[in-house]
């Protein structure tokens, strides 16, 4: 289905699609685990709640919509690929954790394959 269908912008089919999944999981998730989730203080509760909902969902968001608008969209999107990139470089930097072999070579695929694309990418361009 596209937003276009329904009339709704990027911004409020995420919103919405964010809001209908806390419905459908909220409730499973206490049928699974009951109120586990209450045992952690008020203030970690609301931190993770403004984190996830919205630093995650809408600034991330209009982040990436921007340097779509500002990079095109093949070389705007391709940097998508390089989250996983940055979170284990700052897991091991920040929290001291060792990536696994595996990872690394994953990463590395994945950084060399986004490299490939944007560099395909600006070639193709040039006139």
């Amino acid at each position: 289905m596209s937003t276009r269908a329904f009339s709704v912008g990027a911004l409020h089919a995420t919103a919405l699609v964010s809001v209908v999944s806390a419905l459908i999981y909220i409730p499973v998730y206490a049928v699974i685990k009951g109120g586990v989730i209450f045992d952690a203080p008020l203030s970690e509760l609301s931190f993770q709640a403004f984190y996830q909902g919205v630093m995650v969902s809408i600034a991330a968001l209009y982040f990436y919509r921007k340097s779509v608008s500002l990079l095109g969209p093949t070389v705007g999107a391709s940097f998508a690929a390089l989250v996983p990139v940055f979170a284990v470089i700052e897991a091991s930097l920040l929290l001291g954790e060792i990536p696994s072999v595996l990872s690394i070579v994953a990463l590395v695929f994945v950084s060399v394959g986004m490299a490939i694309s944007v560099w395909s990418f600006r070639t193709d361009a040039r006139p």
